[in-house]
């Protein structure tokens, strides 16, 4: 500040300094006003400063506008990427950001640490640059917050955890035994908790048998390797099963006899019989 009067020199005036009314400890001619960056307000200050020589004064004003001058973070989410798909049961989903502070000098270790939090739904997850998490299927929108000592700082990151498609074997049982000929009835419970479509594939080997959650079929004597395999196209479930079918007992041969014994016993008789002709001769 610079006065004059022309009555009293310059060294014997006083200078006295108000902010908002409020007088400050400064009695010269300069005056430093500073604030810290909670000072932003709406309203700006009102600095006044009063003049005299002893018997009259004068007085100057200045209207003084803080705003606040910090810079925000920069937040970019490394993990996931946006429209991610998880699968559900599969591994922990890893939140992982990066933040900088153009107001931070990384080289300064007394320099305030930025502090990360993890939030769904205004739930927090965690805290911390990254960490894993388990979600329940569907879609997610997480957000990370930086908070830099003076303003929190939001990024966000979607994408999508999907179900599993539920699978229920109700017929045949494992290690079931049927007859050959008579047709197996194939029955399975299957939906998706998702809505999404599901594909459906019955098979033996390389052989498709049906794309059907229910069905008959016909097999051939001995064992058979089932399998339903079902995806809704970004999951797969595979249940499997094993079959006995046995063979009908063919006409003049006893249940449970194969061709050698049925043979055997055809020689034990003829040869019985020879042995009765025989003795009938004799007498």
């Amino acid at each position: 500040m610079e006065a004059r009067d022309i009555d009293t020199p310059v060294e014997k005036l006083s200078f006295t300094w108000y902010v908002d009314g409020a007088k400050q400890e400064a009695s010269g001619r300069d005056f430093f006003f500073k604030t810290d960056l909670n000072s932003s307000r709406e309203l700006p200050y009102n600095i006044t400063v009063v003049v005299s020589d002893g018997e009259l004064s004068t007085s100057h004003s200045w209207s003084v506008p803080v705003f606040n001058t910090n810079q925000r973070p920069e937040i970019t989410i490394t993990s996931p990427s946006v429209g991610s798909v998880y699968r559900e049961g599969g591994p922990l989903v890893l939140l992982r950001a990066e933040a900088w502070d153009p107001d931070i000098d990384p080289n300064d270790p007394s320099a305030p640490a930025l502090i990360y939090s993890w939030k769904e739904g205004g739930a927090t997850l965690g805290r911390g640059k990254s960490l894993k998490y388990k979600f329940p299927p569907g879609w997610h929108i997480v957000e990370v917050h930086v908070w830099d000592g003076v303003e929190d700082t939001v990024a966000s990151v979607s994408f999508f955890v999907d179900s599993l498609p539920t699978v229920n074997l109700l017929s045949p049982g494992e290690f079931s035994k049927h007859k050959e000929g008579r047709a197996v009835n194939f029955s399975a419970e299957i939906y998706d908790r998702d809505g999404d479509n599901l594909t459906i594939e019955w098979r033996e080997g390389a052989k498709v048998l049906s794309t059907s959650a229910n069905f008959t079929m016909k097999f051939s004597a001995g064992v058979h390797y089932i399998e339903l395999n079902v995806t809704d196209g970004r999951s797969y479930v595979e249940k499997r099963l094993t079959l006995k079918v046995e063979a009908e007992p063919r006409a003049g041969i006893l249940p449970g006899y194969g061709s050698t014994a049925a043979l055997t016993a055809l020689l034990a008789a003829l040869g019985l019989a020879l042995l009765r002709r025989a003795r009938r001769s004799k007498l």
